[in-house]
């Protein structure tokens, strides 16, 4: 199954590429999100954001990560509890059946 942990693992065995060629880290990205179970909106989200974060003069793999993680554990704790779509939800609402709240995502080491 592909969730976040395993979107996050994947991330970090690119991080050698994202240090020494950074389209070929985006061709690894979008090979990524191919296979993730987001809707393809969010998909787009998710890629215009990480090259708007590549196209930056100074940008750490930490920030990308946090970047690609952040749409990804959002949409997916959203499909898991019915809510939709994202722009109603806050960073401080709380999912009724888990009590978790958005602002707390990966740290993205």
């Amino acid at each position: 199954m592909f969730d976040s942990k395993s979107f996050s693992n994947q991330l970090n065995q690119m991080k050698d590429i994202f240090t020494n060629d950074k389209d070929a880290f985006m061709e690894g990205v979008e090979d990524l999100l191919v296979v993730s179970p987001l809707p393809f909106d969010i998909i787009i989200e998710i890629r215009r954001t990480i090259t708007e974060e590549l196209n930056k003069k100074v940008t750490t793999f930490k920030k990308i990560k946090q970047t690609a993680q952040l749409y990804f554990i959002y949409e997916q704790q959203c499909f898991n509890c019915g809510y939709f779509p994202k722009s109603n939800l806050s960073k401080d609402f709380k999912f009724p059946n888990f009590g978790w709240p958005l602002k707390s995502l990966f740290s993205g080491k």
